[in-house]
């Protein structure tokens, strides 16, 4: 994966990254970004966006912007603006907190209000790395992707556990 300007001749990929505070959208995002974990990281106020190209074979490069956004309610009304002409969005969730969990039920229903029809979604259970304080199940979580006709991958930002395979899951479904 590398962070580089579109051309004029290619598609954008948008997707959008969103879940509750503190779930680990911001440190997934910069590991996409930059390789890198940052443990230094406030709270997201409203979004910020990188344009990523990934390589999803050896002679297929997809380039998509891919957008970290706020998990306050109070910032709801702007943050749905970010799922219009998203293809594809990744809800993320906290293994070890089980309200961060629960509240996928509305993450999910503002994406099928806000984002476009057969937009793709995967569920994302980070912070596989605290699996020992674990509130959330694998086996919960995979059905209730299931019932939902949505991915599931669980990941480690802290350790790059699965976040280039989850990225690499949404993008494929989507091409």
């Amino acid at each position: 994966m590398m962070n580089s300007e579109l051309n004029n001749n290619q598609q954008q990929i948008k997707i959008v990254l969103i879940g509750d505070s503190s779930v680990g959208k911001t440190a997934l995002f910069h590991v996409i970004e930059k390789n890198e974990f940052s443990k230094a990281s406030s709270p997201t106020i409203s979004g910020s966006c990188s344009i990523i190209h990934f390589l999803l074979d050896r002679n297929t490069e997809v380039p998509f912007i891919l957008w970290d956004t706020a998990g306050q309610e109070k910032y709801f009304s702007i943050i749905k603006n970010y799922f219009r002409k998203s293809v594809g969005v990744i809800i993320v969730y906290d293994i070890e907190n089980r309200s961060s969990y629960e509240k996928i039920p509305y993450w999910l229903n503002a994406v099928k209000t806000e984002a476009n029809p057969g937009c793709v979604g995967i569920l994302v259970g980070n912070k596989t790395d605290k699996s020992a304080t674990r509130e959330v199940s694998r086996e919960e979580a995979e059905k209730y992707a299931a019932e939902n006709d949505i991915l599931y991958i669980e990941t480690s930002a802290l350790t790059n556990e699965n976040v280039k395979e989850a990225f690499e899951k949404v993008t494929e479904k989507i091409c």
